[in-house]
């Protein structure tokens, strides 16, 4: 049985007898992070940006007005949403400027290279160059345009239980 949790507004979320799909029937996981984009100039840009280049497709966009509210981007093998800033109910997004970050997404891809040429061209910062990795990967990070930090990889080798300290 889902609670009913009151909100602005009245009551929200789904109640269990207006529904019959489970999560994952919606390409959904248990855990979705959700992005907090400040959107200053084209609340489309960040969605745009994570279709062309991490291949994103766009599943759904909630627009209020000028601003993107909510929006969810299907990967090859998950989803993750995102949502304009709203300071007033204090959602915030990350800066964009500085070097510092509280959190960083991972993606794993068929090619590093690529994904790197195609953040640098959209305007992306190269955070570490693509390099071997301890985990076998190949890898680098990048800073998109809306403050997130991003570690790119793609698998080219298989580590041992001993490298692991196992």
């Amino acid at each position: 049985m889902v609670e009913q949790v009151p909100g602005k507004g009245g009551l929200f979320g789904v109640q269990p007898q207006h529904t019959t799909q489970p999560l994952q029937d919606l390409g959904r996981r248990r855990q979705t992070p959700l992005l907090l984009v400040r959107v200053v100039v084209d609340a489309h840009r960040p969605l745009a940006f994570y279709q062309e280049v991490f291949g994103a497709r766009l599943f759904n966009t909630f627009p209020f007005g000028d601003v993107v509210v909510h929006a969810e981007l299907q990967f090859a093998d998950g989803r993750l949403r995102l949502g304009a800033a709203q300071p007033d109910y204090h959602l915030v997004a990350p800066g964009t400027d500085g070097d510092r970050v509280t959190y960083s997404l991972a993606l794993h891809c068929p090619n590093v290279d690529d994904v790197v040429a195609k953040a640098g061209a959209h305007g992306a910062t190269l955070r570490n160059a693509t390099t071997n990795f301890v985990s076998g990967d190949w890898y680098a990070s990048i800073r998109d345009l809306f403050g997130v930090w991003w570690s790119v990889t793609t698998r080219v080798g298989e580590c041992s239980a001993g490298m692991w300290g196992e």
